[in-house]
């Protein structure tokens, strides 16, 4: 398997920007979940419940409803959100300029501190994205 960094640090290196591990906060999401489940399943799993439903299909369609997660995890700094919802709009096929006008709203909804998390968020959906183009797949599926 061909590593992901030199692509990576070419596409950014004159950002002065070190990448977060997309993957690894991604990964801590499903971690917490699960450890929060074995000690709270009956807090955890309504939880959970809830959020699959909000997230599933309706009149607002699923890719859309991403979308909306994604911004709210920019507006809220959480770095683990940002990396899980950029994955799955990655793997449901949305565009780069979707990621970068749902970041724009936020910067101009909250200003400067939503900068960097808007950035995260491009970050992150190139991450999953490359690595969906060269048959890696995004992982922690």
């Amino acid at each position: 398997r061909q590593s992901l960094a030199p692509i990576l640090y070419r596409k950014y290196s004159g950002y002065l920007n070190i990448m977060k591990d997309y993957q690894q906060l991604d990964a801590s999401v499903a971690h917490s979940a699960e450890m929060l489940e074995q000690a709270l399943p009956a807090v955890l799993q309504p939880f959970q419940d809830m959020a699959k439903s909000a997230k599933g299909e309706g009149a607002i369609p699923h890719q859309s409803r991403l979308l909306i997660a994604l911004g709210i995890a920019i507006s809220t700094h959480c770095d683990p959100c940002i990396a899980r919802h950029a994955r799955k709009l990655a793997e449901c096929g949305a565009s780069r300029q979707e990621i970068a006008e749902v970041a724009g709203i936020c910067i101009s909804m909250s200003g400067g501190l939503s900068l960097t998390y808007a950035n995260s968020a491009l970050e992150a959906f190139d991450y999953f994205s490359l690595r969906i183009t060269t048959g890696q797949g995004a992982g922690n599926e």
